[in-house]
């Protein structure tokens, strides 16, 4: 009689185990997913609106760039921009750059003639992204100025002919 009792309250529970696991299955797991694809769509906005404006998706060989070094006003390659700092003290960077454009771009023949012209506005560029460093921060960052300049260059030009910054910044 003990057997059989035991073998009942077994049976029970399996039961009991198996209804359960069949509404989490048809409750449960369609809720996740609705979520999941309420993450997923959320996710892809974002996307879209990191997504830069201009971007370049090919390596390009040696032959195919041509590299143009920022010049100021005095034909000087080094510029000098003044960058704030919290001690008070007056800090400097020395920046020189070069920008490379993309000679099998659609847009080469009609900008790079212009690209020489529009030196001062490069400069200014240079010096706005530059200065909105600090002077603690700006050696740690320079990938990250040479990506925002890159994105107000090829907004410049509108084109992605330019395809690539490359700083050297001394800072005093």
């Amino acid at each position: 009689m003990r057997k059989n009792t035991l073998n009942i309250i077994i049976l029970t529970l399996v039961i009991i185990n198996l209804v359960l696991n069949v509404l989490i299955i048809f409750s449960v797991i369609p809720t996740a997913n609705r979520t999941n694809n309420l993450v997923m769509k959320i996710a892809e906005i974002i996307d879209l609106e990191l997504k830069p404006e201009y971007e370049t998706d090919t390596t390009l060989a040696i032959d195919q760039i041509d590299p143009r070094i920022v010049t100021n006003a005095e034909g000087k390659t080094s510029l000098t921009i003044s960058v704030p700092s919290s001690d008070g003290k007056n800090h400097y960077a020395v920046v020189s750059a070069t920008v490379s454009l993309d000679k099998t771009h659609e847009d080469y023949a009609k900008l790079s003639a212009s690209f020489d012209n529009a030196m001062s506005l490069i400069v200014s560029k240079i010096d706005m992204v530059v200065s909105s460093y600090s002077y603690d921060t700006v050696q740690n960052s320079k990938i990250e100025i040479q990506e925002k300049l890159l994105e107000e260059i090829r907004g410049l030009f509108q084109s992605d002919m330019i395809y690539d910054v490359s700083l050297q910044i001394l800072v005093q």
